[in-house]
């Protein structure tokens, strides 16, 4: 299709297919979706304001893949199932070839349409499930079905190369694989022909199923380097403070861009924040309220990246008729996104995100990277209390099925969540901090101690000690050798070194008895222990 102009049936003024592979293009004067249907134009219907995400990125900007230069021409803001937007960026490269560039909290995936039968045979959508696996050859490997679900095409901007339509469902699957390989399956897709960037081939005619294949990218990969631009609406806005809506108290948000609910530390109202204005939901009640150690809006260095603590939940898991509690902090960076910082029994653990198709296994082992780790616990985890700002619709008795496995000093934790429109897998892997760490890193003192053995806390070194055990006793001995070609009068008594023997062997021997019992204690309270009596 060549670019032509045309007037908009909504308002009559002036619009433009610059691009030869659009279908839809936004009015710039009353918003409206124009289709373009061979040599005439049709309204698709009026879309919404687009929600400030305050992008880095926007139309206009240029870019580079593999050499092959780009430019954004689009853009769809789609509605997720359980809350929150998220942008699909629309790059128009040489050939009238098209890429997607998903960007979802803070994270960017560069796509390109692939036919679907390299995936196989694809199941239905109603008979896809969490943890399906494609094999997409030995270049890209094996990847895994981690979310599934119907969004909502929400708003859009500039042109579009499909048939877009506001309000329209958009049943998805989002796949993920090794080295950081991504995939989105779009059904009852009304996407059109393209070209596949890799290969130079023709991609699929529209059909019911269309596939989209790439990997997660950077901003710098792409060669663009803007990171705040005003005069197109992108950048980033620090803090907010507002007023509670239930109870008229000063509210401030730290992550005003990102966040979906927030509490107020005033009357514990649970606010809604997603479509631009505050809208009270419910009162939190909780008899005894746990008290966070780290205080909202605290900024602390890990790992080279300064965060920004928004958010703090207690959850919990029946077992035997007991609930077992353990505390969450939710850390965010623009540039780097979500993380976690996780206190269970005063014990700490940095947990960070893990592509679902960097982990195999998933039984009673699971494998990520040359690690493995062993089951330790699973069951049903609640939400009982939340404070600050999160960036889903989190609400108290959400649950999550989950499944922890250790390879100390490292947990890997799996978490299975959904609604009626949605499910996800999400798969992160927490580290063992140490105290002192945390109190560095936020600069804070005095932070509890924890009791007992964290089920991923690393043990005690015992091997140098024990070299140089072996190393002392090694000496004793060649002393003693010596002693008996009678060089030494008078003889030295043999049983001096049996009492030196014993004496140096004491330390080390308790060592590697409180490094067994270290070990043993670490299983203690799992299911799955190894070192548990089988009947």
């Amino acid at each position: 299709m060549k670019a032509f102009a045309a007037n908009c049936p909504g308002c009559g003024g002036p619009v433009e297919f610059g691009v030869g592979g659009s279908l839809v293009t936004i009015c710039d004067f009353c918003h409206t979706a124009v289709a373009r249907t061979n040599k005439s134009v049709e309204d698709h219907g009026k879309v919404a304001d687009l929600i400030q995400t305050r992008s880095p990125l926007a139309i206009g900007i240029t870019g580079k893949f593999r050499g092959k230069p780009f430019e954004i021409v689009g853009r769809v803001q789609y509605r997720h199932p359980a809350g929150g937007v998220w942008d699909e960026w629309y790059l128009s490269l040489p050939g009238e070839r098209i890429g997607w560039l998903a960007e979802a909290q803070g994270r960017f995936y560069l796509l390109f349409a692939r036919p679907a039968k390299v995936l196989g045979r694809i199941p239905a959508f109603e008979s896809l499930s969490l943890g399906d696996t494609f094999d997409l050859g030995q270049e890209l490997g094996t990847i895994t079905v981690s979310e599934k679900g119907i969004a909502t095409a929400g708003s859009a901007e500039g042109e579009i190369p499909w048939d877009f339509r506001p309000g329209a469902e958009h049943r998805f699957a989002d796949l993920g694989g090794p080295n950081k390989t991504f995939a989105t399956i779009e059904f009852d897709s009304t996407a059109p022909p393209g070209r596949d960037d890799d290969s130079g081939d023709a991609a699929p005619k529209r059909g019911p199923v269309n596939v989209y294949i790439g990997r997660e990218v950077s901003l710098a990969e792409l060669g663009i380097t803007v990171k705040a631009d005003e005069s197109k609406g992108v950048g980033r806005t620090g803090t907010a403070q507002l007023n509670c809506p239930q109870c008229a108290g000063p509210l401030q948000l730290f992550a005003p861009d990102v966040s979906e609910r927030v509490t107020c530390p005033n009357c514990k109202a649970l606010i809604d924040c997603s479509q631009g204005k505050l809208q009270y939901l419910t009162t939190i009640k909780s008899k005894k309220a746990p008290k966070p150690r780290l205080p909202m809006g605290a900024r602390g260095k890990i790992d080279n990246v300064e965060w920004t603590l928004i958010g703090f939940l207690q959850r919990y898991v029946i077992y035997e008729g007991r609930r077992y509690y353990w505390t969450e902090y939710l850390l965010y960076e623009p540039a780097q996104g979500f993380r976690w910082l996780v206190n269970s029994e005063e014990h700490w653990n940095f947990v960070s995100p893990v592509p679902p198709g960097e982990v195999t296994g998933g039984g009673t082992t699971a494998r990520w990277g040359s690690r493995t780790f062993r089951l330790y616990q699973k069951g049903t985890a609640y939400v009982g209390y939340v404070l600050g700002e999160f960036y889903w619709r989190i609400s108290v008795g959400e649950t999550a099925e989950t499944r922890d496995y250790i390879d100390p000093p490292l947990m890997l934790s799996f978490e299975g969540s959904g609604t009626a429109l949605s499910s996800e897998m999400n798969i992160s892997v927490g580290r063992y901090m140490p105290h002192e760490e945390v109190e560095a890193a936020f600069g804070v003192t005095d932070l509890p101690r924890g009791w007992g053995v964290s089920p991923n806390q690393p043990a005690p070194p015992v091997g140098s000690m024990i070299l140089s055990w072996a190393a002392f006793v090694g000496l004793m001995m060649t002393f003693y050798v010596v002693a008996q070609t009678k060089i030494f009068t008078p003889e030295p008594d043999g049983w001096l070194f049996w009492y030196g023997f014993l004496a140096v062997s004491a330390v080390p021997a308790m060592s590697v008895l409180y490094a067994w019992s270290f070990e043993h204690r670490r299983w203690e309270n799992s299911d799955y222990s190894p070192y548990a009596t089988r009947d």
